[in-house]
Parts: structure tokens; C-alpha cells; sequence
């Protein structure tokens, strides 16, 4: 198969092809986003606009009709019907009512007789209401007590804004008679608050009978008040000469009564197809003249980066770990592998330094625990101890000869790094045990530890220097020593406490040790509670490690370090 005989002919070809392969793309991505936006944008929010006018008008159309039956029964308006006195309580209680709805009212309400008691309307607006004929052959419809409400479209030309599409009206019955009637005008100007809408160019709104309540253009009316062209169903309609997508809401039967239709213009569609075509053109045209110039700067820009890539993998690859890139690049994605290549040699460095660190300690606490245990001073006290304790206890001798040699073969055996706490802390017991038969008197110690936490991971030797330094500084000018040993669980952390009562340490040699133990690198010269400390550190985070607190009656020791947390794997322990 060919390939390419260098890199920058292999890009050359790409980007020239992938250039024709996007102008097509950006063809059929044109035509998608046409179909697209014409059937989900344009149609739907079209249809969605014109449910949302009907569901508003709907629920206001509700609430009148439930608000009226309500004031038509409330004792504050059949008292003022019988007596005319408190006219504020019942304007203020009309005006609350007219205000609660989406859509801006006006109210009336009239005695038995006609004459008005209280309304919103201008004095003006008053009188041409009370004499239009279409408003009181409503009113009358309501003269009866089995059907005391009615609604219509009545088109009262009222002026200073209150102009009205659609009237509500309730009676008032006391004891089987009309006291007075409630009259509810929907203001045409609440109407026009609800086309603010996009993809709403025109609105109309009209009855069961196609006469029309409200229409944002009178080219959609006619002479008698109703619509010019009778629509059925959602689609394309020409009105006067105009292309407009309609749609409309409450067509179907029994779904309330009144209709609303939204007409969005076609025209719109047909400019965002020629802008887009446009661009789709230029675009084309600017990628085929510029794709020899663009192509040569990519290919440059491209393998510029590379080449620094490929210097520093020879550089590391030589085992020159102090080298580090220059991390300035013109490109985000090199400059990310810049910064990981980085930090990838820097973090290697770091954990083949960790590495020999903790080898080292580890090294060096494994000697220092040899060495303690074959001192000869050490080794023939317990010798002399099981002498005698074979003539008087055999069983006790052969306890303590099995210990002896479990803390031998431990101290000797370099195994897994990670030891359960159960088998750090059994070997301490050993050492305990030993030391106990030793010192015999002069050291009492107890171990409380949870069960739940001896199967936890921790590292081998972490307790026993501990410990060993308790004894032995403990002891200095201290005829006895009590030593506890103690752990718990605390969120997600392990602590393990070594904590005794004898010489205690002073406040100077106290501080000493805690700026021993923030340094990162020191030999001092007693090296156990050092080394425990780095060992934590260098495995599990700065974060745990131990703490020493102490004064003139002991001093404790509390190690933290995490459950059952899992060492990094690229240290070695």
C-alpha cells in the first residue's frame, strides 16, 4: 500500500481533501438546518405560540365565569344592590376581580332597572355602552333564573383605550328577582399584550361563529365584523397576496368559545434561505482559492510542535530526567502535551527519588530492628531468662521461645512492604512479651485495638520502633513504665496510639522533634520515630505521618494513616 514519503505531503493531501469534503458537508448541513428549521422551528414554535394564546384565554374565560358566579352571590354585593350604601366596598372588591386575570378588564355593574351603580368604564364610555343594543339584548339574555349568564363578541367602539372584544354578563337574583346585573368587558388592548410573541406576525381571535374579538391587522376582518378567510386546519395561507403559515388552536368542537389563529410570515423563511445560500457560496469559493496558502501554514504550524515532541522522547529516552520542554506553543493541544511530558519526567524523577528514599528507611528501620534483636546484651537476657523459666515453667519457656523466634524471623524477612495491622501488632506483642520478661515489674502495657481493624494494610516495623522508644526513653530516669497501645477509626483515617508514662520529654526536646519531623531529608541520630514518619508520608501523602505530644508525666505518639488505602504502585515497598 503507498504511503506518503514525508508527513508534509501526507497533510498537504488531508487538509486539501478534508476542504472539499466540508464544502459538501455544509451543503447537506444547509438543507438539514431548512428542514429543521422549518419544521421544528418556524411550524412548531408557530403552533406552540398560538397553544399558549389558547390556554391563556381559555383559563381567563374560566375565571371570569367562576369569579361572576361567586360575585353574584356575595352578601356585600346583594346588600349594596338593596340598599346602595357602601359603593367603595364593592368598587374596591370589582376592582380586585378585574385586576386578578392575565387579560385587562373593565366592569359594570347595573340595577334591576338599567341604571348604572358602579363601573370602570369612562363617563363617556358609559353612556355608548349602556345604548348599544348588542350589549343590552345580552344583558337581557339573563333575565331568566335558568340561565343567568351569557357571553359574546360584542365590538363596542369605546375610546381612551377601553375599547372592548368580548363581554361577560351575570344577573343577580334575590329571592327569585333580578336585583342588578354584572357586566365584564375584555379590553382588545389585553389582547394585544399576547402577540409580543416571536414567530408571531398577526393574531386573530374569534368566536364559534367566525366573528372576530380581536385581530392585530383589520385586513383579516371584514365589513360585518367577521373573518375574511375562514381557515380549518394548520398550513399555508394567502391573504391579499401574502404567503403566511397559519395556525390555529380551538377549531376542533367543545373546545371553548373562542378560536385563536397565529399567522407567522412565509417571506421570513425564504430571506434566511438566500442569506444562508449566500454564505454556503463565499465560504466555498474562500476555502478553494485560500486551501494552497492555508495548507502550507497548517503544515508548518503542525510539525513545528512535533519535532519538539520528538527531541524531548530522545532526550528522556537517553535518561536526561532534568529535561524540560519549553511549554510557550501556539497551540492548545501541544501546549497540554508540552505541560504532561513535563510533569510525566518531573513526577518519574520524583518517585525513582521516593523510591530510593523509602528503601532506604525501610533499610535502614529493618537493620536497626536486626540490630536490636541480636544484641548480644538483648540476646542473652532472653537466653537466661528461658533457662530459668524451663526448670520452673516449661510452658511459659516454650511461649516465649516461640516469640523470640517469630520477632527473629520477622525482623529477617524481607517480604511484602505491607503487612495487616493484626501481624505488625502480633510482632510487637513478641517484642513485648520478651521485654516484659526482662524488665519484669518495671514494664506493664495494654493493647486495645478494634478486631474490625487488624485486617487494615499497613506498613511492616510501624509499631515496634514506636514502642522501642518508648522503653528506652522511658525509662531513663523512670523506675516503671505503663505502655498503651491503642487504634480507631475516624473518617476514612486510621489512628494508632502509643502512648506511655514514664520520663516524659521537655518542652525544648519536644519542639526539637516536631521540626525534625517536617523536614523532608535528615539523618538525625536517633532515627525510629523519623523513619516511621517518612515511610507514611512517602506512601500515603503529606497529609498523614505522626504527631508527638508529651510533657513531665509521658509522651504520645499518634500515627494516622488511611484505611485500608491502596500504596501508589509505583513506589516500591
Amino acid at each position: 500500500m503507498h504511503r506518503p514519503s514525508t508527513f508534509r505531503d501526507y497533510l498537504q493531501k488531508i487538509f486539501t481533501k478534508e476542504a472539499a469534503v466540508l464544502i459538501v458537508f455544509l451543503l447537506v448541513l444547509f438543507l438539514a438546518f431548512i428542514v429543521y428549521f422549518y419544521r421544528v422551528c418556524f411550524v412548531g414554535e408557530t403552533q406552540a405560540a398560538c397553544s399558549l394564546v389558547k390556554q391563556t384565554i381559555d383559563s381567563e374565560i374560566v375565571r371570569c365565569q367562576n369569579g361572576m358566579e361567586n360575585l353574584a352571590n356575595d352578601p356585600r354585593i346583594l346588600n349594596f344592590l338593596y340598599d346602595a350604601q357602601d359603593k367603595t366596598t364593592v368598587s374596591q372588591l370589582l376592582y380586585a376581580f378585574s385586576q386578578e386575570g392575565k387579560l385587562r378588564e373593565d366592569f359594570l355593574l347595573l340595577a334591576a332597572d338599567g341604571k348604572p351603580l358602579v363601573s370602570s368604564l369612562y363617563q363617556d364610555n358609559l353612556e355608548m355602552t349602556l345604548k348599544n343594543e348588542d350589549v343590552l339584548m345580552l344583558i337581557h339574555r339573563t333575565d331568566s333564573p335558568s340561565s343567568p349568564s351569557a357571553a359574546g363578541t360584542i365590538r363596542v367602539p369605546l375610546l381612551y383605550g377601553q375599547q372592548a372584544g368580548y363581554v361577560f354578563v351575570r344577573s343577580v337574583f334575590v329571592d327569585g328577582h333580578i336585583a342588578g346585573y354584572l357586566v365584564i368587558f375584555l379590553r382588545q388592548d389585553g389582547f394585544r399584550l399576547m402577540t409580543e410573541q416571536p414567530f408571531v406576525d398577526h393574531m386573530i381571535i374569534y368566536d364559534a361563529f367566525d366573528h372576530v374579538v380581536y385581530s392585530t391587522n383589520p385586513v383579516f376582518v371584514d365589513t360585518l365584523g367577521k373573518m375574511r378567510v375562514p381557515m380549518a386546519s394548520d398550513g399555508e395561507v394567502d391573504v391579499l397576496g401574502k404567503a403566511y403559515y397559519a395556525s390555529i388552536a380551538g377549531a376542533e368542537e367543545g373546545r371553548g368559545e373562542l378560536r385563536v389563529i397565529v399567522l407567522a410570515s412565509v417571506p421570513h423563511r425564504h430571506v434566511l434561505v438566500q442569506t444562508v445560500l449566500l454564505f454556503v457560496a463565499l465560504a466555498g469559493m474562500a476555502s478553494v482559492s485560500l486551501s494552497h496558502v492555508v495548507v502550507g501554514k497548517l503544515t508548518d504550524q503542525v510539525l513545528r510542535p512535533v519535532e519538539k515532541l520528538l527531541l524531548a522522547v530522545r532526550e528522556v529516552r537517553s535518561g536526561n530526567l532534568g529535561y524540560q520542554m519549553d511549554e510557550e506553543s501556539g497551540l492548545q493541544e501541544f501546549q497540554i502535551l508540552y505541560e504532561e511530558l513535563n510533569g510525566m519526567v518531573h513526577e518519574i524523577g520524583r518517585l525513582m527519588q521516593s523510591n530510593a528514599e523509602l528503601a532506604e528507611r525501610k533499610r535502614l528501620m529493618e537493620v536497626r530492628q536486626l540490630e536490636g534483636q541480636l544484641n548480644p546484651h538483648f540476646a542473652f537476657n532472653v537466653l537466661e531468662a528461658l533457662r530459668y523459666e524451663i526448670l520452673f515453667d516449661p510452658q511459659r519457656a516454650s511461649e516465649l521461645t516461640v516469640s523470640f523466634a517469630r520477632l527473629m524471623r520477622y525482623s529477617i524477612h524481607r517480604g511484602k512492604g505491607m503487612v495487616s495491622l493484626g501481624i505488625d501488632l502480633q510482632y510487637t506483642q513478641d517484642y513485648l512479651m520478651l521485654q516484659k520478661m526482662r524488665l519484669g515489674s518495671r514494664l506493664s502495657y495494654a493493647v486495645q485495638i478494634p478486631e474490625g481493624l487488624l485486617s487494615c494494610q499497613i506498613p511492616k516495623l510501624l509499631l515496634q520502633p514506636v514502642v522501642e522508644n518508648s522503653i528506652v526513653h522511658g525509662l531513663e530516669r523512670a523506675h516503671r513504665i505503663h505502655i498503651q497501645i491503642k487504634g480507631w477509626q475516624e473518617r476514612g483515617d486510621m489512628f494508632l496510639l502509643v502512648e506511655d508514662d514514664g520520663t516524659g520529654i521537655t518542652s525544648e526536646r519536644l519542639e526539637e522533634v516536631r521540626v525534625l519531623l517536617q523536614k523532608d531529608h535528615a539523618s538525625p541520630e536517633h532515627i525510629g520515630l523519623y523513619n516511621v514518619h517518612r515511610v507514611l508520608r512517602i506512601l500515603f501523602g503529606d497529609t498523614y505521618g505522626i504527631t508527638v505530644e508529651g510533657g513531665v508525666h509521658g509522651v504520645r505518639v499518634v500515627m494516622r494513616l488511611p484505611v485500608n488505602k491502596k500504596v501508589n504502585k509505583d513506589v516500591d515497598v
